[in-house]
């Protein structure tokens, strides 16, 4: 962490505990550029059927949406095994996070959103995590927080845009 803090040098993240202590840490101490870092390679290279519903209750906890929405496709692709984990019983005790799963499963082809031309015709729920913290960066908006977050930072950004372009 220390190293991050002076060098900026990402640190080599070799098991998911690390991974999430390293997250917490950065979320505490308010480093988001390592929090997002941490959050990718969590999402990319440690979620599996095995701890997807742990990793899901985790993202939830710290704000993390990549990863949630990563656990959440895990949980949907291969729920016979994600079920079974330890991890799944605290999902159950959830009304909020099942209710998400689910809408997660029934949720339309999200590359279909991101091909439209702009921003205004756009459906922002349709779009995923990555697409929606590609906007807000492209607009010097801040990408750390929840999904919710994130479509209510492009909403107030369209918002703005249209009562610019009526005046």
């Amino acid at each position: 962490m220390l190293e991050y803090v002076y060098t900026v040098k990402r640190p080599l993240i070799e098991d998911v505990q690390t991974a999430r202590k390293l997250l917490v840490a950065a979320d505490r101490l308010c480093l988001t550029e390592l929090k997002l870092y941490v959050e990718s390679v969590l999402a990319d290279k440690f979620v599996d059927e095995t701890n997807a519903a742990e990793l899901l209750l985790f993202a939830d906890s710290y704000s993390c949406a990549l990863l949630k929405e990563t656990t959440m496709d895990v949980c949907v692709s291969d729920p016979n095994v994600v079920m079974k984990t330890p991890g799944w019983a605290l999902i159950e005790e959830s009304d909020t996070l099942l209710t998400e799963v689910f809408e997660h499963t029934h949720t339309d082809n999200k590359e279909d959103a991101c091909t439209k031309d702009s921003d205004d015709s756009m459906d922002l729920d349709q779009l995923d995590v990555f697409s929606l913290r590609e906007r807000l960066d492209e607009a010097d908006l801040d990408v750390d927080g929840s999904r919710e977050t994130l479509i209510g930072r492009l909403e107030d950004l369209l918002k703005s845009k249209a009562e610019t372009t009526t005046e």
